[in-house]
Parts: structure tokens; sequence; C-alpha cells
């Protein structure tokens, strides 16, 4: 890992990419005309999406264009674009998990023993865990113990950086100095190439937005006709991404309302449902999970406030 790090920092290129002009990248890769290795990963992977684009589009949607292909585990081919492999990724297996039998998970992974997408996001966090030794002190920058994913710090030469923290510092690094080329937005928690200028200063909220119009379909929301939106979604019925944010928002709530309602007000409908800590179940309705989200940081506040109070005094003392 190290050596391919310091192998791709001399092999980089004096005028940066030959496609996009970007100066830094994570690996370098071959271009077929100059046979110089001046492109990055990015334009790499795009044209690499394009090379392996299947003549007959992806084999669940029929979509033509996507930023990467996956395999098809029944013809072994890579006719599955990416927004199916996500989509597939959240469907819940027929028995739910094969290791723990959890039938609710954010995310489903692929099974080495049966091929199938049926371990959840728990075991499979654990797994990796098992795999990637836990630092004793939890991520140097928030103290968090449990990530998906560790990765180097640069101080310290150490696996002891989460996936959330590295993601902040990564967004942080790519900033650009003018920050968004649309917004002026300067933070961002990740940075997109401008189409017109090859450079990364589209902030994500801008990104989205662009994608959205887009994707807009030609007679707008198959269930209310309208024809703004700030995410498509896939029509189960004609499998055409002609369902808005609001309408799939309480598509989802209906699939998701619990048989007893709410397990403290006994409300029956609620935008949204959270799970419930007690029994890890999605029978929470979305104004009580505010109040319990507002209960526990104005908890959490005053627990700090005693501990200054609690340093100061001990100062104090130590002074006198």
């Amino acid at each position: 890992m190290c050596y391919q790090k310091d192998y791709h920092k001399r092999i980089k290129p004096e005028n940066g990419c030959a496609k996009c002009g970007k100066e830094e990248s994570s690996r370098w890769h071959e271009n077929k005309d100059t046979k110089k290795m001046d492109i990055c990963k990015s334009c790499y992977m795009e044209d690499l999406a394009k090379r392996n684009t299947p003549s007959d589009g992806c084999a669940l949607c029929g979509l033509k264009e996507s930023d990467r292909w996956y395999i098809n585990e029944d013809t072994k081919k890579t006719d599955i674009c990416y927004r199916c492999h996500v989509r597939r990724r959240k469907e819940t297996p027929p028995k739910g998990c094969a290791r723990c039998g959890k039938i609710d998970s954010i995310r489903w992974y692929s099974n080495k023993v049966t091929k199938a997408m049926d371990v959840c996001a728990t075991c499979y966090e654990k797994k990796q865990n098992d795999v990637v030794a836990i630092p004793s002190n939890g991520c140097a920058k928030c103290s968090n113990k449990t990530s998906t994913q560790w990765y180097r710090n640069e101080d310290t030469n150490e696996m002891d950086i989460c996936s959330s923290c590295y993601q902040k510092d990564l967004a942080k690094r790519n900033e650009p100095p003018n920050g968004c080329a649309k917004c002026s937005n300067k933070t961002s928690s990740n940075w997109y190439k401008n189409e017109d200028t090859k450079e990364m200063d589209i902030c994500h909220s801008c990104y989205k937005k662009d994608l959205a119009k887009k994707r807009e379909p030609p007679n707008g929301c198959a269930k209310c006709s309208k024809k703004t939106s700030t995410e498509w979604h896939r029509n189960e019925d004609t499998r055409e991404m002609d369902i808005c944010m609001t309408c799939y928002e309480k598509d989802r709530a209906k699939k998701n309302e619990p048989p007893n309602g709410c397990a403290k007000c006994s409300k029956k409908t609620s935008s949204r449902w959270y799970k419930n800590e007690d029994t890890k179940e999605r029978n929470i309705c979305k104004s009580c999970y505010g109040k319990e989200r507002k209960e526990k940081k104005r908890l959490e506040a005053e627990k700090q406030r005693i501990k200054v109070e609690e340093l100061t005094r001990a100062m104090e003392n130590l002074k006198n």
C-alpha cells in the first residue's frame, strides 16, 4: 500500500492529467495516445465505464449510461448499472440475514458462500473489524470505536482514522479556493467535477440539483404530476425514474407503518418512522423522534456545562 503511494507520487505528471488537468490523484494510468502515465483515476474510471457499457444497457432497468458497471450473478456479465446495484444492496432478502436472521438493515452485502446479497450491515461490519484491528482508543479525531473501514493517520502512521473523519478530511483537502462555481459555498461533504471547466468545484447540493434536472421526466411525477423535485426515484410499476421525492417519502412511510402505530404516542400516520432503541423496530414517529433528539442534545449540553464548571473550580482551588 505504502509502496504504491510512493510509486504514484514519483510518476506524477508535470502538467497534471491530460484530460481534466487535475494535478493530484491516488493513482495514475497510461494514456493510450501518448503512452505516458498522465491519466488520473477519475478520468480512467469514466473511460472504463464507457468501454464496459453493454449494448442493451442495464439488464434490470435498461439504462444506457452509468458511472460504473457491475457483474450480473445470473449471466456473469457486467450489465448491472450503479443505481440498480445500490438498490439491490438495499432490498431485503426473503429469509433475512444469513448469519443473524435480521430482517431490517440499512444495506445488504454479498455472501461469499451463497453468492447472494444476504449479509446485513452489522454482520458485515463485525467481520471487517475482525480482519482490521480496531484501535484501542478508537478514532484519533472523534474517539468513535466502530467504523466500516479504518484509514491511516498521516501524523502517527497508524490505522486510527474512522471512515466519517476520513471523508471530512478528504472534502477539506479538495476544497476549491473560490468555493463552489455555482453557489459560492465554501464547505461541502463532497466535491464534484465541473463539466465546463473540468475542475472539482461543484458542491454536493448543486450536484444533486443538476442531477435532478437531468433526470426530470417529461410528464412530471407519475403520482402528483409535480415537475420539479430534489431527487427522482424509480417507479416499481413502469421501472422509470418518475416518482418525486415527496411521493417516494410518503410511499416509504406507508410501507414502514407499524401495525400498532407509534410506541410512544400511538399515532398511526407519520411522514417517517424511526428505529426504537429498546425493541430495535421502526415504531417511533417523526415528532416523538424530534422530541427525543432535542432532549438528548439538552442533556449533553448540561453535562458539558457541569464539566466546565467543575474544571474551573478545580483550577481555582489549585491557584489558592
